[in-house]
């Protein structure tokens, strides 16, 4: 899990990304970034901290390496977001 800063509106700051009937995507997003150090391009539906859920589309996702090379975490750029309607 990670979290995702959002500046739209303020009560939404904070979107957990593990969406409700979304595990497959999450896992592809995931296993992409395993394999290949990133992933671009991907979309799914989140769920933000109020229980609003949106799109999140053109997303990059990549590894972030400590000093020895090893993972330590994860990166996220969401290019574009929009309510699920």
């Amino acid at each position: 899990m990670f979290r995702v800063r959002l500046g739209r509106d303020r009560r939404d700051a904070v979107a957990v990304v593990r969406g409700a009937g979304c595990a497959g995507d999450r896992d592809r997003l995931l296993e992409d970034a395993r394999r290949q150090g990133f992933t671009d391009d991907y979309r799914g539906v989140r769920v933000a901290a109020s229980g609003r859920r949106f799109w999140i589309e053109k997303t990059l996702l990549w590894n972030l390496l400590d000093a020895d090379g090893h993972r330590c975490g994860q990166a996220a750029l969401i290019r574009d977001w929009r309510d699920v309607t």
